[in-house]
């Protein structure tokens, strides 16, 4: 892992097969990447991806905390309610019971 210039960070491996990774978590908060391998007719593969949304550099995590330590985390409307409701562990389809209760019946020889 290195810190570079610009205040990103970059890390990544490769291996002896020829798979790697290069991974950089830019200062606008923004990650870019490759990976590849070597395919079965020794041609190198290579992708790129990008992910996250562009911040400010120099408030990176500060607004983020901020409105957690205030607010709280964010819930949308019925997401609490529909997380606790929770069925008790020994509700069981009635299916699922009575091969239960046929497995109990039959006799067991060893």
């Amino acid at each position: 892992m290195r810190t570079n210039d610009d205040g990103s960070i970059t890390w990544g491996y490769e291996n002896e097969d020829g798979t790697f990774k290069e991974e950089t978590l830019g200062a606008d908060c923004v990650v870019k990447g490759k990976y590849g391998y070597v395919d079965p007719d020794g041609n190198k593969r290579e992708y790129e991806y990008q992910s996250g949304n562009p911040c400010d550099p120099n408030k990176r995590g500060q607004e983020e905390e901020e409105d957690q330590l205030l607010d709280g985390p964010e819930e949308q409307p019925g997401q609490q309610q529909r997380f606790n409701q929770q069925r008790p562990l020994s509700a069981r389809r009635p299916q699922q019971q009575q091969q239960q209760q046929q497995q109990q019946q039959q006799p067991q020889f060893q």
